[in-house]
C-alpha cells in the first residue's frame, strides 16, 4: 500500500510537466506564422490558424473533411 502511494505520488510531478509541455506546444503552435498541418492517412487531425489563413477553410469546416482530396499530395 505504501509504495502504491508513493508512485502515485511520483507521477504527479510528471503529469504536471507533461500538461505544461502541452500547453507550451498549443501555444507555439498557435501563435507561430507558419501554417502547420497534422496529418494521418489522408485526414487531417489538427490544422493552425495560419493554415486556416492560407487555405481560407475553417478548422471544423471543410478543411478536415476534405482538404487532402481537393489538392494531390
Amino acid at each position: 500500500m505504501f509504495m502504491r502511494a508513493t508512485k502515485r505520488a511520483g507521477e504527479a510531478p510528471k503529469s504536471k510537466t507533461l500538461r505544461e509541455s502541452k500547453a507550451s506546444f498549443h501555444f507555439l503552435v498557435e501563435t507561430i506564422a507558419t501554417p502547420i498541418f497534422v496529418s494521418r492517412g489522408e485526414r487531417l487531425h489538427y490544422v493552425n490558424r495560419a493554415a486556416e489563413v492560407l487555405t481560407a477553410y475553417t478548422r471544423k469546416g471543410t478543411l478536415i473533411n476534405e482538404f487532402l482530396g481537393s489538392y494531390p499530395p
